[in-house]
């Protein structure tokens, strides 16, 4: 809760879903992990957030998924920085922060375009691939 208050409301339930970023081993038997999925809105800050949220062990322990593998959204973060830089009049040698950045894919474009980075991710493994990019 951004503001610790109980008055939430839920506004959609979508059932129960099992982790999109999991890809279970096809050579194992285990009965792959499921979640309901509602969602809830704060009716004091109107902040949305899921009602049950599996443990950050689960969701981050096998996450295969690297952003910069995916071409298409590469690219799309090449046309999007010029677009934030510009909206928000970002000044060169400004700090962006990117909460949940796993490789830096965004935040490698905005270096690109003079801009200091930081990129918080609960996947440690990427601090590697960061550093050796010279991050």
């Amino acid at each position: 809760m951004n503001c610790d208050s109980a008055n939430l409301a839920e506004f959609i339930d979508l059932g129960i879903q099992p982790n999109g970023n999991n890809f279970p081993d096809i050579d194992t038997n285990d009965q792959e992990q499921v979640f309901p999925m509602a969602m809830q809105v704060c009716q004091d800050c109107w902040q949305v957030q899921i009602a049950e949220f599996p443990s950050p062990e689960f969701l981050f322990s096998n996450h295969p998924y690297i952003t910069g593998v995916n071409v298409p959204v590469v690219q799309h973060f090449e046309r999007l920085v010029p677009h934030i830089i510009n909206k928000l009049n970002l000044q060169p040698n400004a700090l962006v922060v990117d909460v949940g950045c796993n490789d830096g894919s965004l935040l490698k474009v905005f270096a690109q375009h003079g801009m200091r980075i930081l990129g918080v991710d609960p996947l440690f493994v990427f601090l590697i691939f960061l550093k050796i990019d010279g991050f």
